[in-house]
């Protein structure tokens, strides 16, 4: 707060001129008390009215009317709420609000994501094939062809031994 000036202080008092210091001292401390009473109450002031809108915001959203007739509202009240109650949309006309929220809403909405014209991979799974229980691996079809050359013909050409 600026403290008066002397010509701000001649407006004020037309007497001025005439008055003693002290005088002078008491009528500048009257006017900053004045100054800063007026601006406690403009805060006030500011203060009921902002409450006041968030009363009539509080009380549209909760009218059951309000979301049959804006059913995009449904789920998202205690958003519109945090939307309409700011400062600087106090005052505002709902359906003008109701708009500027759903746009903002649609605006910070993740895209939905787009298919890529290739499928991605990797050539498929790195598993080798089980072998069948009634099969022998490779391993030891090595072994049986070492120990017993005959019985592993046989079992080759029956198929009872894993290739790879």
């Amino acid at each position: 707060m600026i403290d008066p000036t002397e010509d701000d202080l001649k407006g004020e008092y037309p007497e001025w001129e005439t008055m003693t210091s002290t005088e002078k001292r008491l009528a500048k401390e009257s006017l900053v008390n004045k100054q800063r009473f007026q601006i406690i109450h403009e805060a006030r002031k500011a203060e009921k009215n902002i409450e006041a809108w968030k009363e009539k915001v509080d009380t549209f959203i909760d009218n059951p009317q309000s979301l049959i007739d804006n059913p995009e509202l449904e789920g998202k009240q205690e958003e519109f709420k945090a939307f309409a109650s700011k400062p600087t949309r106090s005052g505002s006309d709902f359906d003008i609000l109701i708009g500027a929220f759903l746009h903002d809403a649609t605006k910070n909405a993740k895209p939905k994501q787009k298919g890529s014209m290739f499928p991605t991979g990797n050539g498929g799974p790195n598993d080798k094939p089980a072998v069948k229980a009634d099969k022998l691996t490779v391993e030891q079809g090595r072994a049986l062809r070492q120990t017993n050359y005959s019985e592993w013909r046989e079992k080759l050409k029956a198929g009872k031994i894993a290739s790879e």
